[in-house]
């Protein structure tokens, strides 16, 4: 979290916190069940975006909009459900901060916005983070054999 950086953010349209809170229930509306990679996509897009909208506010008026902190941190539990249920990680193992963290840096390093890109990479980043630790899980004389 950045004060310094939302302090001088300008969001250009800015969308209300209720427009962001209804997009976010859609999207887990139409795809709580079967969860993907789009799915956390979006869900992270729309994090991101109420995030950085938080952060302008408090670093510009010193006061937390009523309600919105805790929606934020039901937002985060929905993520971290939804990473989880997709089959991806929730936490970039070589930086040690959570998808949500890295989206919302994202987001307040480009004026308040993440395209859906940024966040494909992003999620791709954090699933490499993990290559590397679990093929060192696995001893070498075991790896091509097979489980009976």
């Amino acid at each position: 979290m950045s004060l310094l950086k939302a302090f001088d953010l300008v969001i250009e349209e800015p969308r209300s916190y209720d427009e962001l809170e209804a997009d976010f229930l859609d999207v887990l509306e139409e795809s709580r069940d079967d969860p993907d990679k789009d799915t956390v996509v979006a869900l992270l897009g729309l994090y991101a975006t109420y995030s950085c909208k938080y952060l302008v506010d408090v670093a510009t008026t010193l006061r937390e909009p009523p309600e919105v902190s805790q929606s934020m941190k039901f937002m985060n539990s929905y993520v971290a459900e939804v990473v989880h249920k997709a089959g991806l990680h929730y936490y970039d193992r070589e930086r040690s901060k959570s998808v949500v963290d890295l989206a919302m840096q994202k987001a307040l390093d480009n004026g308040g916005f993440v395209s859906r890109k940024a966040m494909f990479d992003l999620i791709e980043e954090v699933e490499d983070s993990y290559v590397e630790f679990e093929e060192h899980l696995i001893p070498e004389e075991y790896e091509d054999a097979s489980i009976n």
